[in-house]
């Protein structure tokens, strides 16, 4: 994944080339949670609260970078 992200950044191939490697690195994303949610359900306490338990991991992933960028630019705007 770190590799199709630095051959995109490195590399002037064009519209072509970064759509594949967009795409190799979507690929390896998804592995990479597939395995990620498969070993957070292994390792909870109670089968019967998994739905909640993993809304609540997902809040706890999603809320800082919904917060991020307001709090970012009230930030920039604040102190430049």
């Amino acid at each position: 994944m770190a590799a199709s992200c630095s051959l995109v950044v490195v590399t002037d191939g064009g519209l072509a080339a970064t759509l594949v490697l967009l795409a190799v690195f979507g690929l390896g994303f998804g592995c990479y949670l597939a395995v990620d949610f498969a070993m957070v359900l292994d390792v909870l306490p109670d089968a019967s609260d998994a739905a909640k338990d993993m809304a609540v991991w997902s809040i706890a992933l999603t809320l800082p970078q919904m917060l991020a960028t307001p709090v970012g630019g009230f930030l920039l705007d604040a102190f430049q």
